[in-house]
């Protein structure tokens, strides 16, 4: 609602609506829930929806030559004024002819939280490195004197195209039975 009234003493929805400027049918369609026969004093009752820009009836004006003057369309004076009915304008009658302008919400999304530890390998793995900023899977590959095939075969649930940080790594297998002895052997390896 952009206009709140309170209702004082005396006051009736006829009355209420012509001190607004407004006809009756507009109250009504601003207020759907309002019962004038049980109107109190103190309710709250919605004069005007937010308005950026409004307009007084003048005599001899007509809703299309208030459509042409202000450049609204029908569709969106009539979504602006509830219940406005283009027979009965009258001088003087207040009209919202601009909706007010919304600034826009923030679109930024929260990054999504971080892992609260590193994902571990679903693996037999027989020396396992954290990846660090700027690994690559080649350079890790090469660093341990494996083949690319055979650093992206060991290391599946990586995805090569883009590391992170945290996410843990195979250098070697383990010797399980899923591996030919030759693979087991850890030659040279440096610890990080």
């Amino acid at each position: 609602c952009g206009t709140l009234y309170t209702v004082v003493s005396g006051d009736g929805c006829f009355a209420i609506a012509e001190n607004a400027k407004i006809t009756l049918a507009q109250l009504q369609a601003l207020n759907p829930d309002l019962n004038c026969d049980t109107l109190g004093v103190g309710d709250g009752v919605c004069l005007f929806l937010p308005c950026q820009t409004s307009y007084v009836v003048q005599s001899g004006d007509w809703c299309a030559k208030i459509q042409d003057e202000q450049q609204v369309s029908a569709d969106l004076l009539s979504s602006l004024n509830p219940g406005l009915d283009c027979n009965t304008i009258f001088a003087g009658q207040r009209l919202c002819v601009a909706a007010p302008t919304v600034p826009p919400t923030s679109t930024s999304t929260p990054p999504p939280p971080g892992p609260t530890s590193p994902p571990l390998p679903t693996y037999d793995c027989a020396y396992e490195i954290p990846i660090a900023v700027g690994d690559t899977c080649f350079n890790l590959a090469t660093e341990f004197n494996l083949q690319l095939s055979q650093f992206t075969s060991l290391n599946s649930h990586l995805n090569c195209d883009s590391l992170a940080p945290g996410e843990v790594a195979c250098a070697a297998p383990s010797c399980g039975s899923r591996y030919h002895v030759r693979r087991c052997l850890i030659r040279s390896l440096t610890v990080r």
